[in-house]
């Protein structure tokens, strides 16, 4: 786990980055979202897991909700990891009145070490290669991370803590999966300059930056096809370079 790396260093990989400008965090959490990057890396690397992207396609939020449960089981030892679910019911407060109260799903909910976390998950798709990656990547990131946010935000936490009797913790999930669809050989610097913009932007987002940040490289390129091809051959394959995940603290 690295805290506040500088801002003007290459992409670390494979290891926790942490900033606290948004103030300290509880070490549960610290825990967790390691332990829980650490997972979602795992098996995304893993064998089983590339062998199946390569005969589907790039995967979306549904697509990912296995390989997220499977990455929560990882969690601690049986005394930290309790119930996992996905798309639990959940009450959300839109504004004062009666009225404004609604209700709504949450991607996951996970209680570890006695506390509660609910996160909304966002898989964004971007191009190394795109004529448009300094604008067009950075926008879908942002514009995602913003709508987890929200989601989260609307959520009535204190009333889940006070019914489940236990602390919540919101966390937005954001996976950002890195493909080229040129087929070019030299992939390292538009990679590693589509990521910096996308890490910049998450970390300058106002107004709640991620606070944790995980980036990995395959060591080989993960063959797939567009997520949008209506037949499924080798004229509409891409390759999958790496990714970043992102996450932060919701009040």
């Amino acid at each position: 786990m690295s805290a506040n790396p500088p801002s003007n260093s290459d992409i670390e990989t494979d290891v926790l980055l942490y900033f606290r400008r948004n103030g300290s965090k509880s070490k549960i959490t610290l825990d967790l979202v390691d332990q829980f990057f650490q997972g979602i890396s795992a098996e995304l690397h893993s064998p089983s897991t590339q062998a199946f992207i390569n005969l589907a396609r790039i995967p979306n939020e549904r697509e990912i909700y296995g390989l997220l449960v499977k990455a929560l089981t990882r969690l601690g030892g049986d005394d930290d990891i309790g119930h996992i679910a996905t798309e639990i019911q959940v009450n959300r407060i839109m504004g004062k009145s009666e009225s404004d109260r609604s209700t709504g799903r949450v991607d996951l909910l996970v209680t570890f070490r006695k506390t509660m976390f609910l996160m909304e998950v966002k898989v964004v798709r971007a191009s190394i290669h795109s004529k448009e990656t300094e604008s067009g990547s950075r926008s879908k990131v942002e514009k995602a991370w913003q709508e987890a946010v929200e989601q989260l935000r609307s959520i009535a936490g204190d009333e889940i803590a006070q019914y489940h009797q236990r602390p919540v913790v919101k966390l937005p999930l954001l996976v950002c999966i890195y493909y080229d669809g040129k087929r070019v050989q030299n992939t390292v610097k538009p990679l590693c300059k589509t990521a910096k913009g996308i890490v910049q932007t998450l970390e300058c987002n106002q107004p709640v930056p991620a606070c944790f940040e995980w980036n990995s490289k395959f060591q080989a390129p993960v063959e797939t096809y567009r997520r949008h091809s209506d037949s499924m051959n080798k004229k509409n394959t891409v390759f999958l370079h790496g990714f970043s995940l992102f996450a932060a603290v919701v009040d």
